[in-house]
């Protein structure tokens, strides 16, 4: 198993974590991509990925694609480009290492990666409709 698989959880409890957007594990094949932006005067990151689920037509070929998102709330004095580069950096470290489960951010834990992150924003996982 070389490939990176990216861990995240937006309850505060681990008994809350029952649906499908309340935690969630991305290969990091199927990352694509970040974007910056502001919520309530708080500074965040949104990761998209791959879908997880695929949207068919009736005819049973796929539909146009949607994107799975993350958002990261970042710490106050945090930028996206700091969390940008820590990332980047734990990334290329955990390529070395024989364990490739990288939790990002974990509400339930309070465990993040990096100083930069404050909380999960949000887990959208759009439905797969036929």
């Amino acid at each position: 198993m070389n490939e990176i698989y990216l861990y995240f959880r937006t309850q505060a409890t681990i008994a809350s974590d029952l649906d499908q957007d309340d935690s969630v594990l991305y290969p990091l094949s199927s990352f694509s991509g970040f974007q910056s932006g502001t919520a309530n005067n708080v500074n965040t990151v949104t990761m998209s990925f791959k879908p997880l689920e695929t949207v068919f037509d009736n005819d049973g070929s796929a539909a146009a694609v949607s994107t799975d998102t993350v958002v990261i709330n970042l710490s106050s004095g945090s930028s996206p480009k700091d969390f940008m580069e820590h990332f980047t950096e734990q990334i290329n470290t955990i390529k070395n290492k024989q364990n490739k489960f990288f939790s990002i951010a974990d509400d339930a834990t309070s465990k993040y990666f990096s100083k930069t992150i404050a909380s999960v924003g949000a887990i959208t996982i759009p439905a797969a409709l036929a």
